[in-house]
């Protein structure tokens, strides 16, 4: 009985992992929403979320290199296997290539920790102080320190992306959980003793600490590998002009593109409606991320899965599992959605101040709606960005102009739960649609490829 339900679930230690980090969250997102609802005032717990928005900048200059990443990581890795040591063996150009991406990317990140810093700090100090004049908020170091810890992880993007890519997810969302476990910690204990806006930056102060300290010791062997590796010629290495660029390119206009359609809600408000409700839209967002953490980690553990089929070219399996994963996302992240309209009923009676924090009950559920939707989206893309492409760039550079308008029009003359109920609309109407075309049309061209490729020449 027991291995059928975990078959139905399609439960592996990835999963199982992940579950474990998301249902932590299940517990410790409400506890940190309540701490920040008691612990700042509503104008600080609109710099609070406005914070994380304008941090959200990153994206364009990271540009998605995290995605190319994995994905190139996972097609090297074919060949290739772990050591008891940590470290890879195999095929001796795969390696090279491997190691070769690990090094330029790290390189590459650290290029990028100079010009966020450089950038995010006046931007977000700009931005915040359009509200100084009408709060005695304290954000100026709190928002220097948040850039410093956020620039940590940043660099830290490319580990986290070759350990994924080298089949090494169940392992990564172990360390997850841990960070999550003692950021949540630090951030609900930094909050109850009054640290105010310095409590993101110690969290994930903590959250860089936890992983790079796990880094060292549990993957020493490849860190040695990598620190002694020398290309042996030029075939021996990644070329980022020839390899990487041609798809992060596209990458790239597709995360600037999801910037603007995830992202810009926050400040938008938060410069023309003020900084409560930037407040109200944060924590209502948080909601609906905890609704879809439950359901992710049935598509986002899959990319490897998804390489290995296709460099098969075993559609049949592909297919399998691709269906089986995008429906369990699903079903668990309505359930929580389901889990959360309840608690939210239920807090209007036991913690009504709590309630004064968010938006109203038809536009969260709105969001809800979204983000569920989101989820299949999300695993069609994983599934077609299995063939090294990215597929949903022209839907989302439209989706981002369609959002960017109505965000404006609707924080400057309606409000925000106007907002999330037109966000929903536009994504039901445009983004999901849009998304099935896609991939039905590139999913027949693919396999018709493979048709080809692996028919006899005469």
């Amino acid at each position: 009985m027991y291995k059928r339900v975990i078959a139905l679930l399609g439960l592996d230690r990835a999963i199982s992992y992940s579950l474990i980090s998301k249902v932590f969250s299940a517990v410790a997102q409400p506890a940190a929403l309540y701490f920040i609802a008691s612990s700042l005032s509503a104008v600080e717990q609109g710099y609070y979320y406005t914070f994380y928005s304008v941090l959200a900048l990153t994206i364009f200059l990271e540009l998605g290199l995290g995605v190319v990443i994995t994905h190139f990581a996972s097609n090297e890795f074919g060949t290739l296997q772990w050591t008891a040591t940590r470290s890879l063996e195999g095929n001796d150009l795969a390696l090279s290539r491997l190691l070769s991406i690990l090094r330029k990317s790290m390189s590459w990140y650290g290029v990028l920790v100079f010009l966020s810093m450089a950038g995010l700090v006046p931007v977000g100090l700009y931005l915040f102080s359009s509200q100084a004049g009408q709060s005695d908020v304290n954000y100026v170091w709190p928002w220097i320190l948040l850039i410093m810890a956020s620039v940590i992880g940043t660099w830290l993007i490319p580990l986290q992306a070759v350990l994924g890519g080298t089949g090494r997810i169940a392992d990564l969302q172990w360390i997850r959980f841990i960070q999550n476990l003692a950021g949540s910690t630090v951030l609900c204990g930094s909050l109850a003793f009054g640290a105010r806006l310095y409590a993101p930056a110690f969290m994930l102060f903590t959250q860089d600490v936890v992983f790079i300290v796990w880094f060292v010791v549990a993957f020493r062997g490849l860190i040695v590998q990598a620190a002694k590796f020398r290309p042996s010629s030029d075939t021996a290495v990644v070329s980022w002009r020839s390899e990487i660029l041609p798809m992060q390119w596209r990458v790239a206009l597709s995360w600037l593109s999801s910037y603007f359609i995830s992202y810009t809600a926050n400040p938008l408000l938060f410069a023309y409606r003020g900084a409560i409700e930037a407040g109200q839209m944060g924590m209502s967002r948080s909601i609906a991320d905890l609704v879809a953490g439950v359901g992710l980690p049935w598509i986002s553990t899959r990319s490897v899965t998804y390489g290995v089929y296709v460099s098969r070219g075993d559609y049949t399996s592909l297919d399998r599992i691709a269906r089986r994963s995008t429906l369990q996302g699903m079903v668990m992240a309505s359930c929580a959605a389901a889990a959360a309209i309840v608690g939210i009923v239920g807090a209007r009676y036991f913690a009504p101040e709590l309630v004064t924090r968010i938006l109203p009950l038809p536009a969260i559920i709105m969001l809800m709606v979204a983000t569920v939707g989101a989820l299949a989206v999300n695993s069609m893309g994983e599934y077609l960005r299995a063939h090294k492409c990215e597929p949903y760039l022209y839907m989302n550079l439209v989706l981002a102009v369609v959002v960017m308008i109505t965000n404006v029009v609707t924080a400057r003359y309606f409000d925000a739960t106007t907002m999330a109920v037109v966000y929903t609309v536009v994504t039901a109407l445009i983004g999901w649609p849009f998304s099935a075309y896609v991939f039905v049309t590139r999913r027949r061209e693919f396999m018709r490829r493979s048709v080809t490729a692996s028919e006899p020449t005469k």
